[in-house]
């Protein structure tokens, strides 16, 4: 009895270190936390007639030009931001729904992994969303899946 006990102990460690990635104490971000001054502003307040509510698009500088013009698809590892507002002047920001190009996760879905984050920018939601690739399988093909229209 007293040997399984030492064994037990010995192991201790090792399921500890498996828990500590489950109940990790730093939230997965994905977006860094100073991407509004690093990021531009591709599209500007405006009503969003899908989520119910006014948005603001951004993304890095680089992409500023593919998001109106192309040319698609989105390179790898892409972020499209909509800034989410419960109010139609984009006073009062209540989260944030990620579009991030990871090619072969989801090619019937142009490749986007979908997260929705709360105002201090922790994953709520991530993943093959169904609302979300729902609606923008309808959009565009030729603008790799992204909605807004210039």
């Amino acid at each position: 009895m007293a040997g399984s006990r030492w064994s037990l102990l010995a192991l201790a460690p090792a399921l500890l270190a498996g828990c500590a990635e489950v109940d990790s104490i730093n939230p997965q971000l994905v977006l860094p936390t100073d991407y509004r001054t690093r990021f531009v502003q591709v599209r500007g307040c405006r009503p969003s007639l899908d989520h119910m509510m006014s948005i603001v698009v951004r993304t890095p500088p680089n992409l500023a030009l593919v998001y109106d013009d192309g040319p698609y698809p989105f390179p790898a590892d892409s972020l499209v931001v909509a800034e989410q507002y419960q109010d139609g002047s984009c006073m009062s920001l209540f989260g944030y729904v990620v579009m991030k190009k990871e090619p072969g996760y989801d090619p019937a879905n142009g490749d986007w992994h979908w997260y929705v984050l709360d105002d201090n920018l922790h994953v709520q939601e991530g993943g093959k969303i169904t609302r979300c690739t729902k609606c923008h399988r309808d959009c565009s093909k030729a603008r790799d899946h992204v909605c807004a229209q210039p």
